[in-house]
C-alpha cells in the first residue's frame, strides 16, 4: 500500500504536494491551526557532503542512505528520475505507529531538498535523528542577518518568531535568559525593528523564524512560508511552485554562494597548487560582537565540551589571560577547525576540505546562546550575512 502512494516522479510529487497545501490553507482559514495529521507541507533543507565522483552522485547516495537504514528505522526507494529518491520512515512516537514518506531531491547533490507532509511532532523528529545520526549530513543554518534580510526582500512580512538561551555559558540559574516569541502579524516588522533598537534585546532576541506571504506568477497563488532557522520551511498556500521559487533562491543560489563560493573558496586555510611552487591562501573568518566575554578560560571550556548544541570539541591553549587558542573538531562532521578567542572576537581557521557548514552552524548557534548581535566577516566580505 505504501508503495503505491509514493509518487515516482518530480512533476507528480508537485501535483500532490500542492493539493496537500491547498487543502492546509483551506482547513487553516477555517480553525486558524497550522499543525495536525496530513496537513501542512514540510520542507527540510539538509546539506550533504556525500559525493566524491559527480559523474555518479545517484548510486552514491543511494548506497551512502542504503547504510542508514537500519539505525534508523526506515526503508529508501530509487524514483523514476536522476537523484531523486524516497524515505519510508516507521514512527514509534504513537501507539498507533505511522510510516511517513519523505521525498529527497538532490538534484544539486551537495544541497538537498527534502519534503513530507506528515505530521510535526513526527518528521521533525526524524529529520533531526537523520541529520545528527548520519555522518557528512547537515542541516541549512540561518542566522538573524539572513531570515531578516528574506523578510525584507522575499515577500510580505506576517510573523517571527524569536528565541534565546545563555545556558550553555552558565549554570547559575539567575544568570539564565531564557526568550522565546512568536508573533503573527502585519505589526510584525513593526515589533523586530522596536527590538533591534533597544540595546538590551538586541543582543539577546535573536530571530528563529520569518513568515512571508508570496505570490511567483498571480495573487491567486499565493503562498505562506514559515522560515526556521535550522532549515525547515512550513508552507500553506495554492502554489507549490511559488513554494519551491523560495526554496531554490534562498538555499540553491543565495546559501550556496556564500556557503561555496566564499566560504569555502575564498576563505578556507589551504595551498594554491595551481601555482609554480604553491602558496599558502585563504583569510581567518571573524565572529564580532557586543557582549563581552568576562572570562575567556571559562568561556572556552564551556564551548569546546563537545556537548550540544554546538558540539565542538577541542585542545586548549591558554595564551594569555584575555586569548585563547583552540584546535577543535567539529563532533557533527569530524573535521578540524582553528579558534582563536579574545574578549569581543572570535577568529577561526577553516581548514581547505572542512565544510564551510560548521561556520554557519556555529554562527548560527552563537547567536541564539551567547550574543545575538554577532556579525560574521572574513577577507573583503563584511558581512557574510
Amino acid at each position: 500500500m505504501i508503495k503505491a502512494e509514493i509518487r515516482r516522479t518530480r512533476l507528480d510529487m508537485a501535483s500532490y504536494l500542492q493539493e496537500k497545501m491547498r487543502t492546509g490553507y483551506e482547513r487553516y482559514l477555517d480553525e486558524q491551526k497550522l499543525e495536525w495529521e496530513g496537513g501542512l507541507l514540510k520542507t527540510y533543507l539538509v546539506e550533504a557532503d556525500v559525493i566524491t565522483k559527480p559523474s555518479d552522485s545517484h548510486n552514491q547516495i543511494f548506497s551512502f542512505l542504503q547504510k542508514q537504514t537500519g539505525a534508523l528505522n526506515y526503508t529508501v526507494e530509487q524514483l523514476d528520475e536522476e537523484n531523486f529518491f524516497a524515505l519510508i520512515a516507521r514512527s514509534k512516537i504513537s501507539k498507533q505507529a505511522k510510516s511517513d514518506i519523505f521525498y529527497i531531491d538532490a538534484s544539486d547533490y551537495r544541497f538537498w531538498i527534502t519534503y513530507s507532509i506528515g505530521h510535526s511532532s513526527r518528521t521533525d523528529r526524524f529529520i533531526e535523528k537523520f541529520v545528527s545520526h548520519t555522518p557528512k549530513l547537515d542541516n541549512a543554518w540561518f542566522p538573524m542577518q539572513f531570515l531578516a534580510k528574506q523578510a525584507d526582500t522575499k515577500g510580505i512580512f506576517t510573523g517571527l518568531g524569536g528565541r534565546f538561551n545563555n545556558s550553555p555559558f552558565t549554570k547559575e540559574e539567575d544568570e539564565q535568559l531564557r526568550i522565546s516569541l512568536k508573533l503573527w502579524g502585519n505589526l510584525a516588522k513593526d515589533v523586530f525593528d522596536a527590538f533591534q533598537k533597544s540595546d538590551m534585546l538586541k543582543r539577546a532576541f535573536s530571530l528563529s523564524n520569518v513568515r512571508l506571504k508570496r505570490y511567483l506568477q498571480h495573487p491567486d497563488e499565493s503562498v505562506t512560508d514559515d522560515i526556521n532557522y535550522s532549515g525547515k520551511i512550513t508552507s500553506m498556500g495554492q502554489s507549490f511552485d511559488s513554494h519551491l521559487d523560495l526554496v531554490n533562491s534562498i538555499y540553491r543560489e543565495e546559501y550556496r554562494n556564500t556557503l561555496v563560493g566564499i566560504i569555502e573558496k575564498e576563505l578556507a586555510i589551504g595551498f594554491d597548487t595551481d601555482s609554480s611552487g604553491g602558496f599558502l591562501k585563504g583569510e581567518p573568518i571573524f565572529v564580532s560582537f557586543q557582549k563581552t566575554i568576562p572570562n575567556v578560560e571559562k568561556f572556552v571550556k564551556d564551548l569546546f565540551s563537545g556537548t550540544s548544541p554546538f558540539r565542538l570539541w577541542g585542545l586548549q591553549e591558554m595564551v594569555k589571560k584575555d586569548f585563547a587558542r583552540i584546535y577543535a573538531v567539529d563532533m557533527h562532521l569530524g573535521r578540524p577547525l582553528t579558534f582563536e578567542v579574545f574578549p569581543d572576537t572570535i577568529r577561526i581557521f577553516l581548514h581547505s576540505g572542512t565544510c564551510g557548514n560548521s561556520i554557519i552552524r556555529f554562527f548560527t548557534l552563537f547567536q541564539h546562546h551567547y550574543d545575538s548581535s554577532a556579525e560574521l566577516s572574513g577577507g573583503k566580505h563584511d558581512h557574510l550575512f
